[in-house]
């Protein structure tokens, strides 16, 4: 795989979406970053935890053991595990062949027919009008690196859940 020089991630296109501005500052002025703060970790946490769940909601598949930065990594080992058969993968890592746009897909499975469905973990407790945008560049970055994507979805937390107790 030849190296990148420049490519946008799916958080960096979000960010864009939201504001130009702070999508230029992020990649031209990185002496202005503060870095995250606790909400962010905290967030980042909640995150890892509900991704879990997702795991646990889809049951045993693979998950890509690169970094999100080692992304030609990340991308020759989703395309390994998919050649050798692996129908659900956890963190599959792509690039588009022309904008150089890489995404990560938390959740994609491969159905009967061959094509793949593709799934987004979210802790947020409804569905919000940007996963809509998260959806589409996963999309559109995932079915040129030569997945057939049939479904789209977004799991989110239940705010009605009570467990019961046993």
């Amino acid at each position: 795989m030849t190296k990148i020089n420049f490519s946008i991630s799916k958080s960096q296109y979000l960010l864009g979406l939201d504001c130009i501005k702070a999508l230029w500052l992020s990649n031209n002025r990185k002496d202005l970053d503060v870095g995250p703060d606790n909400s962010a970790e905290y967030r980042y946490q909640v995150g890892n935890e509900v991704g879990d769940l997702g795991k646990k909601f889809f049951g045993s598949g693979y998950e890509n053991q690169r970094k999100y930065f080692e992304i030609e990594e990340g991308c020759k080992e989703t395309l390994d595990r998919i050649e050798q058969g692996e129908k659900l993968l956890y963190e599959g890592q792509a690039i588009h062949s022309q904008n150089k746009g890489h995404a990560r897909a938390d959740v994609l499975r491969k159905i009967e027919d061959g094509s793949w469905e593709l799934y987004e973990v979210k802790s947020s407790t409804s569905s919000k009008d940007y996963h809509i945008d998260d959806l589409s560049f996963q999309y559109m970055v995932f079915n040129d690196f030569g997945l057939d994507i049939r479904k789209l979805g977004v799991l989110h937390l239940n705010k009605n859940y009570k467990r019961q107790k046993i």
